[in-house]
């Protein structure tokens, strides 16, 4: 890495947060070269990535201003080449809270001057780098319905509308979902039994299928408490019962923390996996609607450095 060097380079995302949040940035421009650095703010995203191509030998880091997805879209131009401090004016900033990074244009410099680094896992759905977790079924469809109807910022709030008419029409249709999965002897198991087709192909319902790269998802919700974010393992949560109820009872069970101690949800590692169906099924990464299937999902051969305290 590039301690030694002393250029930054700002990826700001003019949409994330507040006015008054979006004003960090001159904030943390200005302490960084009052702490000797020559600090260059950046909001098109091209600009950014030919500043890094040409010059990621010489920069000591580059900054994610905004939420997770300014942070995603700055791991895969870096791709792992130079270390990332995050200043978090996102929504939900996920990944700055896992990591105790607070909205502090100072801290951040001092994260920059001093240097740790955390290094993540990351891994690619259908191409697109992703840093913590990626889903099919119940959840991706609140998120696509969500993506579909957005206007300008959103906020927690946003998701009261999808999630509720997901839960009344969402109709859970067949998924073939195929990987090789450890942690877990499926044909031993009376929940996923059911469902093998063979030792490494499943037909599911369009439940909650999750992969996660870090222990929790929004709201402070845990859906893998045992993921680790640095095993070269992606952790799989997994809730195969359908219906209205069925999802009821997967919410309450996630918000209550003790869906890991029942019977209704599986949970295993993989390092890769394809799930396809016949019907209109979405996929979305790091909160992001990501597509229709089919997906193709599978660790990246790099991690991305984080500047942590």
């Amino acid at each position: 890495m590039n301690s030694s060097c002393d250029s930054v380079a700002i990826l700001a995302n003019p949409k994330s947060g507040s006015v008054q949040s979006r004003d960090y940035v001159g904030q943390l421009q200005q302490k960084l070269k009052q702490l000797g650095y020559q600090a260059a703010v950046i909001h098109n995203l091209d600009e950014f990535s030919q500043k890094v191509e040409s010059e990621h030998t010489t920069l000591r880091a580059v900054v994610s201003a905004g939420g997770d997805g300014t942070a995603q879209i700055a791991s895969e131009i870096t791709q792992g080449r130079v270390p990332i401090a995050i200043l978090p004016l996102g929504t939900e900033n996920l990944l700055s809270r896992y990591l105790k990074i607070p909205r502090d244009p100072n801290l951040v410099a001092k994260l920059i001057d001093q240097y740790k680094i955390h290094n993540l896992d990351s891994g690619f759905a259908n191409g697109k780098l992703f840093l913590l977790m990626v889903s099919v079924g119940f959840d991706a469809e609140v998120v696509k319905r969500l993506h579909t109807t957005r206007t300008g910022n959103i906020s927690r709030f946003s998701y009261i509308k999808p999630l509720f008419s997901t839960l009344w029409d969402f109709r859970y249709p067949e998924m073939i979902v195929q990987g090789t999965l450890a942690d877990l002897h499926p044909a031993d198991h009376p929940l996923l039994s059911p469902f093998l087709v063979n030792d490494e192909t499943y037909r599911l319902p369009a439940g909650w299928l999750f992969f996660n790269n870090l222990p929790f998802y929004a709201l402070g919700l845990q859906l893998s408490p045992k993921a680790i974010d640095n095993d070269g393992w992606l952790d799989v949560c997994l809730f195969v019962r359908k219906g209205f109820l069925s999802s009821l009872y997967n919410a309450m069970s996630v918000f209550g923390r003790w869906h890991s101690r029942g019977k209704k949800c599986l949970f295993f590692r993989v390092k890769k996996a394809t799930c396809h169906s016949e019907a209109d099924l979405a996929y979305q990464y790091d909160g992001d609607f990501g597509g229709k299937l089919p997906l193709d999902i599978q660790l990246s051969p790099f991690t991305i450095p984080f500047l942590v305290p």
